[in-house]
């Protein structure tokens, strides 16, 4: 199992007292970076409420992970075809 820590992070103008597995560095920067997206919501987007500010920021926060993970999978696509294709030139080679 995973030491947790409890560490004190604040987003948007709020402490939140949060238990981070493994780096509590990482959960620092995590923090951060939604702090981040919900700031760049609110400048942009001419909304009151933190409630639809973070609901905002987290569909864009999700836009973004499903971004990557397709990215991903299309890379891991692409390397698989890759390792297919030299397998089979080495094969005819051998």
């Amino acid at each position: 199992m995973s030491e947790q820590s409890a560490i004190r992070v604040q987003i948007f103008g709020t402490e939140y007292n949060i238990h981070a597995e493994g780096d509590p560095d990482h959960a620092r920067a995590v923090a951060r970076y939604v702090d981040r997206k919900m700031r760049d919501v609110a400048n942009y987007i001419s909304l009151r409420s933190v409630a639809k500010i973070a609901v905002v920021a987290a569909v864009n926060l999700a836009h973004e992970l499903l971004k990557e993970e397709e990215a991903s999978r299309e890379m891991g696509n692409t390397l698989t075809e890759q390792t297919h294709n030299l397998a089979s030139f080495t094969n005819r080679i051998a």
